[in-house]
């Protein structure tokens, strides 16, 4: 149905001791990448609060945020997703989005 549609399209982020994987989806492919990475403070949350479905509209703000290299501060709270990183220009950049109920 078109309600699990909207549920299924967009990028799922899991974070795990060490690493955090990337499913993204258009309904249609499927596409999976892992990447290494330090989980801080989240290490110490139950698994099912260290994942997210990050809806597709606010994924090119955040791969524009990641160019500008450096690490980049991921905190995920009360249905949202907060992405901190450093800018070119010098100060952060700062993306907040709403994230796809199911989880």
């Amino acid at each position: 149905t078109e309600e699990v549609r909207y549920s299924i399209n967009g990028v799922f982020l899991d974070f795990t001791p060490g690493a955090a994987a990337f499913a993204a989806t258009d309904g249609h492919r499927l596409h999976a990448v892992a990447m290494p990475a330090a989980l801080g403070e989240a290490g110490r949350l139950p698994p099912r609060e260290r994942s997210a479905i990050l809806p597709n509209a606010a994924v090119r703000p955040l791969v524009a945020a990641c160019e500008g290299g450096g690490e980049i501060a991921v905190t995920l709270t009360d249905g949202k997703l907060r992405a901190a990183a450093p800018s070119a220009k010098g100060g952060p950049v700062v993306l907040v989005t709403k994230l796809v109920d199911g989880t």
